[in-house]
């Protein structure tokens, strides 16, 4: 199990599969417990606070949201 000691280090360890809390930006209307299904940076690695993933949640939504974005 890693430990981060800060949101950085662990939002570059994320992969797809993983369970992550999405802070929606607009009033918090979506915020909630998502699944990252893909990185979309041309590396397919969390590089940068504004790399884009597509994550998911149990009722079928789907978000495109940025890497600060998640905790």
């Amino acid at each position: 199990m890693t430990t981060a000691v800060d949101g950085k280090t662990f939002r570059k360890n994320l992969k797809a599969g993983d369970q992550v809390f999405w802070t929606d930006p607009d009033r918090g209307l979506s915020s909630g417990h998502y699944t990252i299904r893909e990185i979309l940076s041309e590396s397919g690695v969390l590089e940068d606070e504004d790399d884009i993933l597509l994550i998911g949640n149990a009722a079928g939504s789907t978000a495109e949201v940025f890497a600060h974005e998640l905790s």
